[in-house]
């Protein structure tokens, strides 16, 4: 059979780089490694592991059921372990622990971890740990937050759940908070079970067996009314965020279950996590695969070659898919959903998680240009790894979805996708509804007056505010939107004066970069400014930005632009450059804001159901 080896001298050397790295690491990714070498072992019967979560120093049933089982056990039968996560736990533990205790950062605990048929634990797990099918996972919580943040629950905690089979609690109303607060109701197939001190018995064991081989066959816990969908984000919220909050806003929460799975986010995108729909449970993917060396240095080889190899199709069937498999399982366990979406830039990574992800239907939402995302590969290699992305969607998706039927033709035209693989609906990505008027939006700089876009915190902890300027009181103010070759042709309509006239105030939405000098002395237009279109629609306060104006300029084809929706639903003037005119439009994409919502609801129910 053949193998990486056969890639030669580029493999060899990357190999040889990579092992040199890694034997020097520490941390997440090392400690997955040592853990991934030992996975494929069998299962030792009636091995015991007790996990000491740092958290659980004050966890009295957790404590007591290690009493329990050491009145039975002998050092010497080795089939007992106490696993704790820092020396501080081990002078907490009584003397009689001690000969079992094996601290966490040693090869043998992770042995024992991978090994042991049941793993007893309190608030937490290993970060690397992946429930094999024998294994059976016992969680006794000793305090359940109520309300906790979203980002303390994705940071591991959502994931840890997912690798458990029964999970017990204090009170009832802890059990109604895990499945309520912390989103497991629908998701997590074992029990969640309240228990008090007087009901932990010795000699347990057995009754935990089979309670919990009950519960597999009845998955009585699964609700099964409403479909499961896995958002992917490779690039941030910052970037993708908008995107994600259309998806998410436009799914009725009663019908859709939706999870949303990233990298951990940055502190500047506390803003744009807080503000997403409260119905979305997160995961951050924290630490990687949790694998042998070996087979960690195949797959980190493939995700950083995958843009530069001559057969792509060919090095693909090298990625170990039961590696891809386990780490979709170390994130969100054994759910399969209804439907997994990629939103995010041209990387390797996350499409190939997606590839693992038990699903019905895969999805890449492809909210970009790609004729102009060629454009900007200058060199041949650039090009190469473009194309390269391409293809790699294409043996993963099953579907790629376009902003616009245009978009799709022309993707299918420039072979970057094949046509059976291209699907399109208009989704304005945008707050298109109009907010309530805020005087509080203008604020003074330098002698002018400006609109506020948003506030946000930077890297470094410091308040920044996104300023767009305001047209001229005095003038009759439009904004045009569309790309560089048609705001050309605009301009030119205005200059002949056949429609509108020169002597008003002329915002242009920017998406490529413009020479405003340059147009204004071209076009003779005085009053011209350029803003960031981006800047603009994931502006929260773009409705009240566009209320200075007059109305909205914007090529045919961008029928659905939230910014020319957003002016509809203001009552604004709507423009349209077809034909080689400007036309003065009467019909409205929406007669409602229930029309709209109603249409994307709608449309992503057609996109993720479809078969």
């Amino acid at each position: 059979m053949e193998s990486l080896n056969s890639f030669k001298d580029v493999y060899s050397d990357f190999k040889t780089d990579l092992e040199n790295k890694m034997s020097q690491r520490k941390g997440r990714i090392k400690d997955g490694i040592i853990y991934g070498e030992y996975y494929d072992l069998p299962i030792t019967k009636n091995k015991i592991v007790y996990y000491f979560h740092q958290e659980d120093r004050q966890n009295p049933v957790f404590r007591m059921m290690a009493d329990y089982m050491l009145s039975d056990m002998k050092e010497k039968e080795k089939s007992f372990f106490i696993i704790i996560s820092n020396k501080v736990q081990k002078e907490v533990l009584p003397a009689k622990y001690r000969s079992f205790i094996l601290e966490e950062n040693r090869r043998e605990a992770k042995e024992a971890v991978a090994c042991a048929e049941f793993i007893i634990a309190g608030n937490g797990l290993p970060k690397y740990f992946v429930k094999k099918k024998q294994q059976m996972v016992i969680r006794f919580l000793s305090f359940v937050k109520e309300k906790p943040g979203r980002s303390w629950l994705a940071q591991n905690r959502i994931s840890w759940f997912m690798n458990s089979s029964l999970i017990f609690v204090e009170t009832e109303e802890e059990k109604r908070i895990l499945e309520r607060d912390y989103q497991l109701k629908g998701l997590f197939e074992g029990e969640i079970a309240a228990i008090s001190e007087n009901q932990i018995k010795k000699n347990w064991i057995p009754e935990l067996r089979r309670r919990i081989s009950e519960n597999d066959k009845q998955s009585a816990n699964l609700d099964i009314s409403r479909k499961k969908i896995l958002i992917l984000n490779g690039q941030g919220m910052r970037e993708e965020g908008k995107m994600i909050g259309v998806i998410a806003d436009s799914l009725d929460s009663r019908q859709y279950d939706i999870t949303l799975a990233m990298k951990k986010a940055a502190n500047i995108e506390d803003e744009e996590i807080n503000n997403l729909n409260s119905n979305v449970r997160l995961i951050y993917r924290e630490g990687s695969f949790s694998c042998s060396m070996e087979e960690y240095i195949d797959i980190q080889y493939l995700l950083k070659n995958f843009h530069a190899f001559e057969d792509l199709e060919r090095a693909y069937k090298f990625l170990n898919q039961r590696i891809v498999q386990r780490e979709c399982r170390r994130l969100w366990g054994n759910v399969e959903f209804d439907a997994v979406i990629y939103v995010g830039n041209h990387s390797a990574v996350w499409p190939v998680i997606a590839g693992g992800v038990k699903a019905k239907k895969k999805i890449r939402i492809e909210s970009r240009n790609l004729e102009q995302e060629e454009q900007r590969c200058q060199t041949k290699n650039k090009k190469k790894s473009f194309l390269n992305m391409m293809q790699l969607y294409q043996l993963i998706f099953d579907k790629i979805i376009f902003p616009s039927k245009s978009d799709m033709i022309q993707a299918i035209k420039r072979h970057f996708i094949m046509k059976g693989k291209g699907e399109h609906f208009y989704y304005p990505a945008g707050n298109v509804i109009p907010e309530q008027e805020d005087s509080n939006n203008l604020i003074w700089y330098q002698k002018d007056q400006f609109f506020v876009a948003s506030e946000k915190i930077s890297a470094c902890g410091r308040g920044q505010i996104e300023l767009l300027p305001l047209p001229n009181e005095k003038k009759k103010a439009y904004i045009i939107d569309g790309d560089l070759h048609c705001i050309e042709e605009i301009l030119k309509e205005i200059q002949r004066g056949t429609l509108l006239n020169q002597d008003m105030d002329l915002t242009i939405c920017a998406v490529e970069r413009y020479d405003s000098k340059r147009l204004k002395e071209k076009y003779q237009i005085n009053y011209l400014k350029i803003i960031d279109r981006d800047m603009l629609t994931s502006s929260p306060f773009m409705s009240g930005y566009l209320r200075y104006f007059e109305g909205c300029i914007a090529a045919a084809e961008w029928k659905f632009s939230p910014i020319r929706i957003s002016m509809e639903f203001l009552g604004k003037e709507i423009l349209v450059y077809k034909n080689q005119k400007l036309i003065r439009q009467d019909e409205k994409c929406f007669n409602s804001e229930q029309d709209y919502l109603s249409y994307m609801e709608k449309s992503w129910e057609e996109i993720l159901m479809k078969k």
